[in-house]
């Protein structure tokens, strides 16, 4: 393969539009991120998190420990699971 002459200078630009389009559309997550906390706190409420609501009674017999195994996803699920 023959040695490119431009191949620094193309190499250079490419990486400062990549580095532009990454910065544009980090600039665009962020005004929408703002947007988003600006609208739930006009309208007098929160987002809902998941892991900030309190913990209910389990029917799973797991006692204390079914808040943990439920947020790992384990509740529900067997190892053998599709399989006849």
């Amino acid at each position: 393969m023959p040695f490119r002459v431009n191949y620094r200078s193309e190499r250079i630009e490419r990486d400062r539009l990549k580095k532009a389009m990454k910065d544009e559309k980090q600039r665009r997550q962020q005004e929408r991120k703002a947007e988003r906390a600006a609208t739930a706190n006009d309208c007098g409420s929160e987002p809902n998190d998941r892991h900030d609501a309190p913990d209910e009674p389990s029917d799973t017999g797991l006692g204390d420990n079914a808040a943990a195994i439920r947020s790992q996803g384990i509740v529900g699920h067997t190892e053998n699971e599709g399989s006849d």
